[in-house]
């Protein structure tokens, strides 16, 4: 391995470019694809080439490029038409459809698994690694990386993103640089076989906070909000998840917070002061929430995918659970003790003093990160 050997090589090849990398490696091709970019220090080519150690060959993710002839600027990936973005299909049990384009916010990734693949990278032959290892869902990434999981629980759309060709299909995208263009298997989805919380390898307070909505069985969307019960103490303040009694500006409100975090299994109120803490949600009751006390917080919420809304369970909207072996019992109730407000009821029952049963409506409480968008 020496530059004139990869050179050579290349030229014989019908190429315009040769690049050296990491001692040994010989690269060709016509242009130089995106988002290749200079490095800012030339230093960081170091390796000395394997058949001569006099020169320098590269360095590992570091290539030395020729040309010939030599270009007038630094080429770049042909402007045009973005790469397509289809429908994959397959054997029976294969056929994933594409569920829009994401940023992957990188700590923790948007899916956990990256699969290797045996030769170049398509949709077809990511689809393909990821139904093999057992999982739902799949996503192309910065044109060659295939990465698998069985739901992504934070989906904030980065449209128009998705934009670099596959290096095994250039006509294909597979994503971009920090975009992820996510697929999910629908003609044999199989369910999950335990609830899989944001714990199990994502924190979520890597993510932007999220907001909680009510999702009943018809789709419908409530919004909810921690809002204070005991505005005018400093101490021991008491805040319960309700969709609220009116909207703020106006002097009467409470003061209502939207957003939240999942931290260490624990829900917390975004931006309450005074180490805002969780209560647990005893069956049949509201849910509550504490700060500038010395109340112990409840950390066993688990947040994960949900099934039966036309925007579950492939990407976004985790469902809000106590792991207790209940699953989803919430509904919202109109408060009588408080002008009929609608405040989130964790497994209504009969006969209690507070709501009507027949009145309640069950729902699933979804996670909701600013900017996601619904399927």
């Amino acid at each position: 391995m020496t530059i004139p050997s990869c050179i050579d090589f290349c030229i014989s090849g019908g190429f315009d470019f040769a690049g050296v990398e990491f001692g040994r490696e010989c690269y060709c091709d016509t242009i130089i694809h995106s988002p290749a970019s200079i490095v800012s220090n030339a230093t960081d080519c170091e390796v000395p080439c394997s058949g001569d150690p006099t020169t320098i060959c590269g360095a590992a993710l570091r290539l030395n490029i020729y040309s010939t002839p030599a270009p007038t600027s630094t080429p770049t990936q042909p402007s045009g038409p973005a790469p397509t973005v289809d429908f994959i299909t397959g054997p029976e049990n294969l056929e994933f459809e594409i569920q829009g384009c994401f940023a992957d916010p990188q700590n923790p990734r948007a899916l956990l698994h990256q699969i290797a693949l045996p030769g170049l990278t398509t949709p077809s032959s990511c689809a393909a690694a990821c139904a093999a290892a057992g999982f739902q869902v799949m996503g192309l990434e910065n044109g060659s990386e295939c990465w698998c999981d069985n739901y992504m629980p934070y989906a904030v759309s980065a449209n128009g993103e998705c934009n670099l060709p596959c290096n095994g299909d250039l006509s294909k995208a597979c994503g971009g640089v920090s975009v992820i263009q996510v697929y999910g298997n629908v003609l044999n989805f199989t369910g999950f076989d335990s609830q899989q919380c944001l714990g199990g390898g994502r924190d979520s307070s890597n993510y932007f906070p999220f907001s909680f909505r009510g999702v009943t069985e018809e789709g419908d969307t409530i919004d909810l909000i921690a809002e204070q019960l005991n505005p005018d103490v400093t101490s021991d303040q008491q805040f319960i998840l309700t969709s609220g009694t009116c909207v703020a500006p106006s002097p009467s409100c409470p003061q209502g917070f939207k957003f939240f975090q999942l931290v260490n299994n624990q829900v917390i109120p975004y931006a309450v002061l005074g180490n805002p803490v969780t209560l647990r949600a005893a069956v049949g009751e509201s849910q509550f929430f504490t700060a500038f006390s010395s109340d112990t917080a409840f950390d066993d919420y688990c947040a994960g995918p949900g099934i039966g809304t036309n925007n579950l369970p492939f990407v976004g909207f985790p469902v809000l659970d106590q792991t207790d072996g209940t699953t989803n019992q919430w509904g919202l109730c109109h408060n009588n003790s408080a002008n009929g407000r609608l405040d989130a009821v964790y497994s209504p029952i009969m006969n209690h003093p507070n709501y009507n049963f027949f009145d309640c409506i069950l729902v699933q409480l979804t996670l909701l990160v600013p900017g996601a968008s619904a399927l």
